[in-house]
């Protein structure tokens, strides 16, 4: 699905972003970069508070106030998005870019109907209506035109009796067809990349199986390209090419999913494969990792892992580990390799 050798949907190069925290800036990510190619998925993974969403954020263009990139780039579909007006980075949102957040009840409108929603993109974007034979639509063409778009996007998404629930309001619907009306509006435009952040993490488990299998579809259907941001595992496993592993606000180590999940070379991504529980295993209890994530306020020298790691010798605690090439998608963050593979 992935076409090697085009030129990548997003490009994120060493990036640094700084967070005012009690009246000081302290540095929240360091040097991130990696990379999605067209139709690729690419998985974000690591611990709550290992920088994964505000990467995600700082693609979008949609730091919070408090937040500030002080170093690096990031361009979408060639073209840089950091230093753009907010009105430049609206339009270049639109064009090549769509952000599904994990809670869609806080996205969705509950005073409008489903479909009135969804149609609202038509009047932002009326170039993407158009009559059969490329002319001018009137008033109530338009209308008609646009509500017919709405019901084929919530088909899409496969949302049963879809003309019924363009006329329902979002708390007519359950948890799962929210995150549904959301991946249908966000796809409207077909953007050249989607960005999923933790999607799943406010439904059940027989819910997340649907959407992940939703979004698989959705890629060999119309070649979507995805960045997904997610704590999960499993879910890389299921959905991912490629995945990149972060912790304290660095990439550690990025690889395609099979060879990660094969032989993880960082210890900290050695660490999240352990700690997921297998149902071809025998153990009976889960395997945690001892520590916790350090504070950005107060953040440990040398490598960020080194106070929690299983394997952490000399220059660990002083110098920050380089990423080095494994091979051609593989590479890792880790004085164990900083001499090449072991």
């Amino acid at each position: 699905m992935t076409r090697l050798g085009e030129t990548a949907v997003l490009e994120v190069e060493d990036l640094c972003v700084e967070l005012s925290i009690g009246g000081r800036w302290v540095r929240a990510l360091n040097n991130v970069s990696l990379s999605v190619r067209p139709g690729e998925a690419l998985g974000l993974v690591g611990e709550s508070g290992s920088g994964k969403s505000l990467t995600a954020l700082a693609v979008a263009g949609l730091l919070p106030e408090n937040a500030r990139v002080v170093a690096g780039s990031i361009r979408l579909k060639g073209e840089a998005v950091l230093g753009r007006s907010e009105a430049e980075l609206n339009r270049l949102r639109g064009r090549a870019l769509a952000f599904i957040f994990q809670n869609p009840t806080s996205y969705l409108n509950p005073l409008l109907t489903v479909g009135v929603q969804i149609a609202e993109v038509f009047e932002v974007s009326p170039e993407l209506l158009a009559s059969e034979d490329g002319g001018r639509l009137r008033g109530g063409e338009r209308r008609k035109l646009a509500w017919r778009r709405v019901v084929e996007h919530l088909r899409l998404v496969h949302i049963p009796d879809p003309e019924r629930v363009a006329r329902q309001y979002p708390f007519e619907l359950s948890g799962g067809m929210q995150q549904r009306v959301v991946i249908a509006m966000a796809l409207i435009r077909r953007p050249s990349l989607v960005i999923a952040d933790e999607i799943t993490t406010a439904l059940d488990v027989t819910v997340q199986a649907q959407i992940l299998r939703l979004l698989a579809e959705l890629r060999a259907s119309i070649g979507m390209t995805l960045l997904l941001i997610t704590h999960d595992m499993g879910i890389v496993a299921q959905l991912a090419d490629r995945v990149a592993v972060m912790y304290s606000g660095s990439v550690v180590e990025t690889s395609d999913v099979a060879s990660l999940f094969a032989a993880a070379r960082h210890p900290y991504a050695k660490a999240l494969l352990e700690a997921v529980p297998r149902i071809d295993g025998n153990e009976t209890t889960l395997r945690a990792i001892p520590g916790a994530i350090p504070a950005i306020t107060n953040p440990p020298p040398g490598c960020r892992f080194h106070l929690r790691c299983p394997r952490v010798f000399g220059p660990c605690a002083g110098t920050v580990p380089p990423a080095v090439a494994l091979g051609e998608q593989h590479s890792v963050a880790c004085h164990l390799y900083r001499d090449g593979p072991a």
